[in-house]
Order: structure tokens, then sequence, then C-alpha cells
């Protein structure tokens, strides 16, 4: 209730936090992208609530090289997986990547 809120008026839009699924490998990259995404009203919900929980700026910072990292292994995942790939579309993915 408290994240919604700040989530309407930061982004104007209903957002929810997306849940890891084990299923879909790159629910984990959607759902850290999100949850960075909405770093501001995180921090504004936990306020109010009155939680402990404090994010810092490092902690915030590892998050965000998590997403880095993982980006391009969706890229090459992605581009494995349409359906007009060949074995030389994902030779050329494998070296890039």
């Amino acid at each position: 209730m408290y994240l919604k809120k700040y989530v309407k008026e930061d982004t104007g839009k209903e957002l929810s936090l997306i849940l890891d699924c084990r299923t879909h490998w790159n629910s984990l990259l959607a759902m850290i992208e999100r949850f960075h995404k909405l770093k501001v009203c995180m921090d504004q919900a936990l306020i109010d609530k009155g939680s402990d929980t404090k994010f810092s700026d490092l902690e915030w910072s590892k998050i965000k090289d998590l997403i880095e990292s993982l980006q391009p292994f969706k890229l090459a995942v992605d581009a494995l997986c349409r359906r007009d790939s060949t074995l030389l579309t994902a030779e050329t993915t494998l070296k890039f990547f």
C-alpha cells in the first residue's frame, strides 16, 4: 500500500514488483530491473512504514552491477531463441558473447 502510492506518483502508472519464477531464467533479471527502477519509491515506502530496513548506496550500486552483468546473457539468449536463428547466428552470438 505504501509502495503503490509512491509508484503511482513517481511513474504515473501502477507498477508492482515482479516476483522471480523458477521456470523462467530471465525473470530474475526482470525482477531486479523493476526493483532498481522503483528504488526511490522503495526507500520512501520503507521510511513511511517505519522499517529498519535501509538500502545503502553500495547495495544499490551492487544491484545495478548485477543488472549490467545479466543483460548480455539476456541479449544472447534472446538472439539464440529467435525463430529465424541459424547455426551461423548462434556462432556469431556466442563469439560476441
